[in-house]
């Protein structure tokens, strides 16, 4: 049979294109670019410090749940002085600014007083913590929610000596006694608020669920400190005795410091204090 010459040819059956080899290094360095991109610089450069070459300060501001992980390790005793050290030099700083309102004796007794203030609080508070965080789901020893304790006093204590140059031209420029005393009790409410960011990292750390008993022991830590300040006024201010051995509710004693004030407008109120 013959083929006609004026019918056109019979298409040709189509063909896949064959992959070249160029284009599969360009698929991997696509993917190598968007790996690269979904992880900051910042990511980096925070996975690429480890804590060990961060100063305490820092460790404690920026990362606080490695710090607390630190207090499980065999260098816990360490890590423990050193929160302890800075949290005695923290309090003790912002106690010589207290103490430069009225100076004298004050000089020494408003510092040592916030220590013990804080350390006594501290301790008070520790059994309710460990009772609440238990409660929580957290499974932990006595021992390292005491050091979480030392933790949050620690940071409380870097927050009070960043407040003191601020604290210190208030005191040093009004004469009434209950300015001054409110002043560090709002300054001291703030720092205590904002250490509970370490008990948040510490649940956290535990795998414990944050619940309305943890939230509520800040306020149960603030209320005690103030109350411990009023047992061992006067913190601000002057008296013929270092100690006043009266019982008084702290929202009572502050009601009589205002109204002395507001009677005689002066400084010289004895038991008036922060």
């Amino acid at each position: 049979m013959t083929q006609d010459p004026l019918a056109s040819p019979a298409p040709e059956p189509s063909r896949a294109p064959t992959p070249t080899r160029d284009a599969e290094p360009t698929y991997v360095e696509s993917r190598g670019a968007e790996s690269l991109g979904a992880e900051s610089p910042g990511d980096n450069q925070s996975n690429a410090e480890p804590l060990g070459d961060l100063h305490p300060i820092d460790a404690l501001l920026r990362r606080p749940q490695q710090t607390i992980a630190k207090l499980a390790d065999a260098d816990s005793p360490r890590t423990l002085v050193t929160l302890v050290s800075l949290g005695l030099a923290g309090l003790a700083t912002y106690g010589l600014v207290i103490g430069s309102f009225s100076g004298g004796v004050q000089w020494w007794a408003a510092p040592a007083k916030v220590l013990a203030a804080a350390g006594l609080c501290g301790a008070i508070c520790f059994p309710s913590l460990y009772v609440f965080v238990t409660l929580a789901g957290a499974r932990v020893r006595a021992r390292e929610v005491l050091g979480v304790v030392a933790v949050m006093l620690a940071l409380v204590a870097i927050f009070l000596a960043s407040f003191a140059p601020i604290a210190w031209v208030f005191t040093q420029s009004s004469t009434l006694v209950t300015f001054v005393g409110a002043l560090h009790v709002v300054v001291w409410i703030a720092c205590a608020v904002a250490s509970r960011r370490v008990l948040n990292a510490a649940l956290k750390q535990w795998r414990a669920r944050p619940t309305g008993l943890t939230s509520a022991w800040i306020l149960i830590l603030i209320i005690t400190s103030l109350q411990m300040t009023t047992t061992l006024r006067p913190i601000v201010g002057s008296a013929p005795e270092l100690l006043d051995g009266e019982r008084k509710f702290f929202l009572a004693h502050w009601a009589e410091s205002f109204a002395s004030d507001a009677r005689t407008g002066s400084s010289g109120d004895a038991n008036s204090e922060y």
